[in-house]
């Protein structure tokens, strides 16, 4: 808890005045639903593992495994490293196939930042803080709750507009692979070719896809977007172009016979 919100008297924590009681109430659902997200996952490799959820004198406790490392921001930022696409690709591929498979338990994330990726010295990574985590509801029109880390967060979060979904984690991942190649803000999200010369075709239109306004226009699942990422080249306007031109010359040539 922020230190204004709670207070501890021996073991016990309760509230710190009668005005936080009602955002003292909430964080606790917030860990038990994060305890709950959690627990459905713990058998997912490059999620954070988790052993048991307790509560205890006023509070909640999460047992949780220890990653060694630092996130992937702190790496960044101390270190200036900036990784090139097929470096990104390596990096982020268990990433997407981690959250690919917590979307199939109909678990959302909702909040994957460099901040919440712990780098470990094998090169790894390990996805963590389930905080803003929620159950996907078939029927739901919109979230109860606007949560994420602004900048990643996608438009439905905080406009309260509609339900998150599996959409809405693939922008945060749209987001993220835009950080790793550029080390700019995500407040500074463009299209890579005003970012400099260098960059492969095809992972424009990929990271543009990712960050579309509406979701129905993103990538609508992580094997999707994995699959562009492997493909880029077939993402390419221009690669599409030759390709279409060729099968049309393949056609005329078959007419001419």
């Amino acid at each position: 808890f922020p230190a204004e919100m709670a207070k501890r008297e021996g073991e016990q924590v309760s509230p710190a005045s009668p005005e936080w009681e009602r955002g003292f109430r909430e964080a606790l659902r917030g860990f038990r639903k994060e305890g709950n997200a959690l627990s459905k996952a713990h058998d997912i490799d490059g999620i954070v593992g988790f052993r048991d959820f307790l509560e205890e004198n006023g509070t909640c406790y999460l047992v949780m495994d220890y990653v060694s490392g630092v996130s992937l921001m702190r790496y960044m930022r101390e270190t200036g490293t900036l990784y090139g696409q097929e470096e990104a690709l390596m990096l982020m591929r268990p990433v997407l196939e981690a959250v690919g498979k917590l979307h199939k338990r109909g678990i959302l994330h909702r909040d994957i930042s460099p901040e919440n990726l712990i780098l470990s010295p094998d090169g790894s990574l390990t996805l963590i803080d389930f905080g803003a985590a929620r159950e996907y509801r078939a029927g739901s029109l919109k979230d109860t709750v606007s949560l994420g880390t602004w900048g990643y967060a996608a438009p439905e979060q905080y406009e309260e507009t509609d339900q998150s979904d599996a959409r809405t984690d693939i922008y945060c991942l749209g987001v993220m692979l835009f950080q790793l190649l550029t080390g700019e803000s995500p407040h500074m999200l463009r299209p890579l070719s005003e970012c400099g010369p260098g960059f492969l075709a095809g992972w424009d239109e990929i990271i543009g896809r990712c960050t579309r306004r509406r979701k129905e226009e993103r990538y609508q699942s992580c094997a999707e977007l994995l699959y562009a990422l492997e493909h880029f080249q077939e993402q390419d306007r221009t690669y599409r172009e030759n390709q279409k031109k060729k099968v049309r010359k393949f056609a005329a040539c078959l007419l001419g016979a």
